[in-house]
């Protein structure tokens, strides 16, 4: 039964909904902000919660604000450019505190949160839809309709610019379907490109196999000075022209990633997280007086240990993808296999446990930054692995981009005799709904 009523805004869900409350039953609403009163429309009835569509700001809230791009509303990507920035902050460390609280158990005494320096312009690398008519754009919020973009105003100006560029490039053909990721390095000055080529569905239903023109996309470096490399998936086969690794970090930390693997995509923010990681070597090494013994699971290229090898006294880095460990092996600060202080491990995570276990390590701080599943029987697979509780480690890390699965994940730790010591909230993602947080827990070594 459609219903129209009155609802004031409370608080934004990690949904990307604003939430109000009627009749104590929980009401969600699209393109809402805190203290919005506004006229909505039921849409959907459940037992708990009602879902409403806005008809209508009756008061719009103080923390309201004018979207930026004449593309929101319309993109899936950008959410919360109706929100001012300091509540969208505020909304996040809340949704990261309570979910922390109410599925894990756990309250942190110190909660630190580290807003982005460029709320806009601050994205190093996006993903873009590429239909067989040639069109290039993102996917409409809740559909597979693209969106032609004329300018995305979150990228990075220079990257946003290669953008541009790289799409005036492809507009004469081939005309077949895929994705395109579009990555920039502010330290090299110069970008890099993976092309994901699929199937195209004719009317009829058939299959037809693109025969991409690679020679076209390959040479694409050639046409654009500031284009380092081109990787092209074709038939699950990769070819690759040029430089597809870019550096990342700052110049004492620029671990090279590889345009097709995980980046972190803002630069200022994943400096802050290394720089809290960093601390928690620094003291452990004053409290037991030798540098620390560290494990980075889900650990990429090296984007968080890497730049950590100078303040430990042995790094084991466990990723699983090729792509990630061979650079890894690549670019370590001296070839990995001769370095004396760094293991690349190839392995699922909970498996490294017993790899580690077997190579006698004796882990000081375990780093996880597991994707947004989460790393469920991470706990489990560890203590199984090291039974005996001398050996587990003194701090955890556990950097995540959902904190309903980080809160899930870190109850089993809790269990191990890990208690909460510092919550970051780390925006990397403003204008959006995506929370990340860095939880440290820490052992009592006296239990």
């Amino acid at each position: 039964m459609t219903t129209d009523f009155d609802l004031t805004i409370d608080a934004l869900t990690s949904g990307g909904a604003g939430i109000g409350r009627r009749e104590g039953k929980a009401v969600f609403v699209e393109d809402a902000c805190p203290g919005d009163r506004l006229r909505v429309r039921t849409v959907k009835e459940h037992k708990r919660h009602e879902e409403a569509g806005l008809l209508e700001i009756l008061e719009p809230s103080i923390h309201r604000c004018a979207p930026f791009c004449p593309h929101f509303g319309v993109c899936g990507g950008c959410r919360w450019q109706h929100v001012r920035y300091d509540r969208q902050v505020t909304e996040k460390t809340e949704i990261a505190v309570q979910n922390l609280k109410r599925i894990g158990g756990l309250t942190f005494p110190e909660v630190r949160v580290h807003p982005s320096p460029e709320p806009r312009g601050y994205r190093l690398k996006a993903r873009f839809q590429w239909e067989a008519n040639g069109e290039l754009g993102y996917f409409q919020a809740g559909t597979h309709e693209l969106v032609p973009i004329d300018s995305c105003p979150i990228l990075l100006p220079e990257l946003d610019d290669l953008r541009r560029r790289l799409f005036a490039r492809l507009q004469d053909g081939p005309a077949f379907p895929g994705e395109l990721e579009l990555g920039w390095s502010p330290l090299e000055k110069k970008g890099a490109a993976a092309f994901y080529l699929r199937e195209n569905v004719q009317a009829n239903g058939n299959r037809r196999r693109n025969r991409p023109d690679l020679e076209k996309l390959l040479s694409l470096p050639e046409r654009l000075p500031d284009l380092g490399g081109v990787a092209v998936w074709a038939a699950e086969t990769r070819h690759v022209q040029g430089q597809t690794a870019l550096s990342l970090g700052e110049k004492d930390a620029a671990v090279p990633h590889e345009i097709d693997a995980f980046w972190q995509i803002n630069r200022p923010l994943n400096g802050e997280a290394r720089r809290v990681l960093e601390n928690e070597c620094r003291n452990l090494t004053a409290e037991r007086g030798r540098n620390p013994e560290l494990a980075d699971l889900f650990g990429g290229s090296g984007n968080l240990s890497i730049p950590l090898l100078p303040f430990c006294r042995r790094v084991f880095l466990v990723e699983t993808q090729p792509l990630a460990v061979n650079l890894a092996r690549k670019h370590a600060p001296e070839p990995a296999a001769a370095h004396p202080r760094l293991r690349v491990i190839e392995s699922e995570a909970d498996r490294a446990f017993f790899r580690l276990a077997k190579e006698d390590a004796r882990l000081d701080l375990l780093i996880l930054d597991p994707p947004r599943e989460g790393f469920r029987n991470g706990a489990n697979a560890f203590s199984k692995a090291f039974s005996d509780p001398d050996r587990l480690p003194r701090i955890l890390a556990y950097l995540s981009c959902n904190p309903a699965t980080q809160a899930r994940d870190l109850a089993g730790w809790a269990a191990l005799g890990y208690r909460p010591k510092a919550l970051h909230v780390l925006d990397f993602f403003p204008q959006t709904p995506h929370v990340e947080s860095l939880a440290v827990l820490e052992r009592d070594e006296k239990r």
